[in-house]
């Protein structure tokens, strides 16, 4: 992926920069891409886990609106860090994404789970923010955040 400043409509979702958006990806690489696309575009509450243990806790601390979350990797898949956030009840209404290079069984597995939506690697810039900012206001209009 490579970084391009991008700007949506204030209109389109006026209080969308405002989001806290947590990244969870393995690879450091992928999650400073990604904040760093979301960050041009005008997110300015974006946090990264490289360690899937790590990120229940970080969930609780960090608070965020929208995470979006790596299927593969080690130790904890994202579809079971996904379970244990939709068994909480007070994590229900944080949106989550998947960015996966994994197949459509985990693509089917994780919105028959609760995700939002789906995002297939590799993802350009302009489509990874177009597909954040529309993924907020599908939660506004649905009353989900």
């Amino acid at each position: 992926m490579t970084e391009t400043t991008i700007t949506q409509p204030d209109d389109l979702l006026p209080n969308a920069f405002g989001k806290r958006i947590l990244v969870v990806d393995d690879v450091p690489l992928v999650c400073k891409v990604v904040e760093n696309q979301l960050k041009a575009a005008g997110f300015e509450n974006v946090a990264s886990e490289t360690n899937p243990r790590l990120v229940m806790d970080l969930i609780s601390d960090f608070k965020p609106d929208m995470i979006l979350l790596d299927i593969l990797m080690p130790e904890i898949s994202g579809i079971e860090l996904l379970k244990q956030i939709r068994s909480n009840p007070e994590l229900d209404q944080i949106i989550v994404l998947m960015l996966s290079a994994a197949g459509r069984d985990e693509q089917f597995e994780s919105l028959e789970l609760g995700a939002l939506g789906f995002m297939q690697k590799p993802i350009t810039a302009i489509d990874f923010v177009q597909t954040v900012t529309g993924k907020f206001c599908l939660a506004k209009r649905l009353g989900i955040q």
